[in-house]
């Protein structure tokens, strides 16, 4: 039985409302602009329907917030439980459903959204309070992950997020080339408490089981792997394996950027690599990935918190397989995280260019398979 008044204290209304708002817009701004046709993707192994995700997202903020979990509950939309339920429907037989229209889902998410806002006009229980949270955050994903979409299926970013990408982009260049020269940051033997405790406010059931992980002295570079490094180990290395996105003409390397093609920029971040890639590349270079651990170590550093560590462009991968810590229970939610135990998802920390504020923790564990290189991953070493 979960006690909600672990996930004490909760923001006050005023900031739960303006998250609610913001993530809203975000959904709006990154589908509004998609044609019929683009809702309508072909069958894709690692792109969810577009048309399927949206009414997802609504289905699920509506389900755990005002439905308290219960399907027996009426939904606001007919027969949502049996389109929507990303537990029950496999992602391969998502097309098949017979999906309402563009209009009805949207109507649907603007509907849960404003049942939602209303709530906020009283007081909040515990529960209440955890449950939008864990709803917002799990839009906040479904977001990252419309943009995952959109950079795989060459769609245009709309300008807001276009912008936003352009700003965190040239910073995090900029401070990633400045650190080139410096050598990597030494850490004597420490230790480090891992998980989430009660009383810290939101946290998921993955960052349960507090316990504490003694460290070797171990190095760490202050920065992330660039395009240049990466176009050395592909030249002297002969691999085979490139960055996804990718791909070398008689002028040069390209990526393609969402819905254009672009010079490789040598001085700039490495980004969508999969983790069998990193690897290759670690053993190439005679360096390692670092722990979950020891990448946490880092982020709450002095270092980190003076500026002198770039981060937070790209999602990080670390050697640590997901597993769960000592002491787990499921949330609620119960496939928030369980079902991923099996060793095939690795860990990854951090946060990309898309990922808000409020999702940004230095606990947070973000998890894929090791093939994955649509989302914004990229990576940094450490000494062997």
């Amino acid at each position: 039985m979960t006690d909600f008044n672990d996930y004490l204290p909760v923001p006050d209304m005023h900031t739960l409302a303006q998250w609610l708002d913001d993530t809203q817009q975000n959904t709006l701004c990154l589908m509004d602009d998609l044609s019929q046709s683009m809702y309508a993707v072909s069958q894709h192994a690692r792109v969810n329907l577009p048309l399927w995700e949206l009414g997802h997202v609504a289905w699920f903020h509506e389900l755990w917030l005002h439905r308290h979990g219960v399907q027996t509950e009426p939904s606001l939309l007919e027969n949502a439980d049996r389109l929507y339920d990303s537990s029950a429907i496999a992602h391969s037989t998502r097309w098949g459903l017979c999906l309402p229209d563009i209009a009805t889902t949207r109507a649907y998410l603007v509907d849960v959204h404003a049942k939602t806002q209303a709530l906020l006009a009283a007081p909040l229980s515990a529960e209440q309070s955890y449950f939008i949270q864990l709803s917002v955050f799990h839009q906040d994903m479904h977001n990252e992950a419309f943009c995952y979409t959109r950079q795989s299926l060459g769609y245009a970013l709309p300008d807001k997020f276009r912008q936003r990408l352009a700003t965190k982009r040239l910073r995090a260049n900029q401070l990633n080339h400045s650190l080139a020269m410096n050598g990597d940051l030494h850490f004597d033997c420490c230790s480090i408490e891992l998980g989430a405790q009660p009383g810290e406010g939101f946290f998921f059931d993955n960052e349960k089981g507090s316990q504490r992980v003694e460290l070797e002295a171990f190095s760490i570079s202050p920065r992330m792997v660039s395009n240049q490094e990466v176009i050395s180990f592909i030249d002297q290395s002969g691999t085979t394996l490139r960055p996804e996105y990718w791909e070398l003409r008689s002028q040069g390397w390209f990526e393609r950027q969402f819905d254009g093609w672009f010079a490789v920029d040598p001085q700039a971040i490495a980004m969508h690599l999969s983790y069998d890639l990193v690897q290759d590349y670690c053993s190439w270079a005679n360096r390692r990935l670092p722990t979950e651990a020891e990448w946490q170590y880092l982020s709450v550093s002095p270092q980190w918190r003076a500026g002198s560590v770039a981060h937070s462009y790209a999602w990080e991968w670390t050697s640590s397989t997901f597993l769960p810590y000592a002491g787990f229970s499921a949330d609620p939610y119960r496939d928030y995280s369980a079902p991923w135990f099996d060793g095939t998802y690795q860990v990854l920390r951090g946060a990309s260019w898309v990922t808000p504020e409020r999702l940004r923790r230095s606990g947070y564990r973000n998890f894929y398979q090791k093939n994955r290189s649509d989302i914004f991953c990229g990576f940094r070493t450490c000494a062997k």
